[in-house]
This record gives structure tokens, C-alpha cells and sequence, in this order.
């Protein structure tokens, strides 16, 4: 088995997404499903991104990374489209102990999400 199979509760905690394109938008949705208060980093925004912003449901934290930006974090997220700010995040979390997911980039995950089917209240994942 080459994962652990989990599910964390993130409602009311707090999440970083580093990335501002469509990847970021489906992946800040799923995260607001999880109740997950949210912070973007991103120097440009996908247009449901901003309407996401306007509407509350996530934060701006900032043009650009700054490891000072995952402090607190239940988890983060890098859905940049460049590998080099993807791998930086991957090493700033994994020395803070931070879960991080690098979007298409398992070298640089230290955990996967996995496909999954929403019936809530029951979950499955594979």
C-alpha cells in the first residue's frame, strides 16, 4: 500500500492554495465543501476565482509565496502553474510538518486526493 487512506476535518480551519487558475478554483470549491477557511496566493485570478473573493468565501494572502504563509495551516495546496513555486511550497510544508498537495506533481505531495463520488453524507474515495 502505497497510502495511508484518511480523511481530515478541515471545517473551520485554516487552508492555503497557492495558484489563481481554473486548477485552484475546482480545488477551493472542494475545500469550501469541507467548510475550510481559505487563503489564495496567486498574482493573477481566474475570473470564478474573483467571483469566489467577492462573494466571501476565500481570502487574498498575496501576489506571491512566502513561507510565512502556511503558518497555521491545517493543509496547502499548490495548483501554481509554475513547478518551481510548486516545489518550494512542497518543501516549506514538508519541513513545518504541513500536509501539501503539488496538483500533477507526486514527487511533491505528501499526500493525493483521490478521485471521488459525493453522496453526502457518504463519501467515496479510490
Amino acid at each position: 500500500m502505497d497510502y495511508f487512506p484518511i480523511f481530515l476535518r478541515i471545517r473551520n480551519r485554516g487552508c492555503l492554495v497557492v495558484g489563481g487558475g481554473a486548477v485552484a478554483t475546482r480545488k477551493v470549491r472542494q475545500l469550501r465543501k469541507a467548510g475550510a477557511r481559505i487563503d489564495i496566493v496567486a498574482s493573477g485570478l481566474d475570473p470564478a476565482l474573483q467571483a469566489l473573493l467577492r462573494a466571501g468565501q476565500c481570502r487574498r494572502a498575496g501576489d506571491s509565496f512566502k513561507s510565512s504563509q502556511v503558518r497555521g495551516c491545517a493543509l496547502v495546496i499548490a495548483a501554481s502553474a509554475d513547478r518551481h513555486v510548486n516545489r518550494r511550497v512542497f518543501e516549506v510544508c514538508r519541513y513545518r510538518g504541513i500536509p501539501i498537495n503539488a496538483v500533477d506533481d507526486p514527487a511533491s505531495c505528501t499526500y493525493i486526493t483521490p478521485a471521488l463520488v459525493d453522496r453526502s453524507p457518504l463519501l467515496t474515495a479510490g
